[in-house]
């Protein structure tokens, strides 16, 4: 199927919202990013927008769309929706109703010094929470550059 994995930038804080959990089958804890499958009738956006809000109570200013890729292309796999949640904040909507993932997780925040070199040090256990995350990171250097 096809879901989203999110990149959670926290306005205030101006830090990354990453989770360290187990599951996916790996042996110890790895760090991953917000994510989802797609409903019926979701755009990509919507996808990413109720997700966000379903795990973390945030809403973002900005979903910037980081693009769409094929994951497992040679097994039927889905699509891949990269997003980066630019500004989050607490939303006011359903805020009473956030319930946390299932499965173990502990959130962490971190700069963006912290999330490169989380990145480079091969503690994301997915390719794709790889993707994402590089994909960030590269979006926000490239708007400081531009803003310069």
């Amino acid at each position: 199927r096809s879901h989203v994995n999110i990149v959670v930038h926290l306005k205030d804080e101006n830090k990354y919202l990453i989770m360290k959990q187990k599951k996916y089958g790996f042996k110890g804890s790895k760090l991953a990013v917000v994510g989802g499958l797609f409903n019926i009738n979701d755009t990509p956006e919507k996808c990413a927008n109720r997700e966000l809000l379903e795990e973390t109570g945030l809403e973002a200013e900005r979903m910037i769309n980081l693009g769409a890729y094929r994951v497992q292309a040679n097994r039927g796999g889905g699509i891949l929706h990269a997003f980066y949640a630019k500004n989050c904040f607490k939303s006011k909507h359903n805020a009473d109703k956030f319930e946390a993932d299932y499965e173990a997780q502990e959130i962490k925040l971190v700069d963006l010094q912290q999330l490169k070199t989380h990145l480079l040090s091969g503690e994301f256990g997915e390719a794709q929470h790889v993707g994402a995350v590089g994909l960030a990171i590269l979006h926000h250097e490239k708007e400081e550059a531009g803003n310069k």
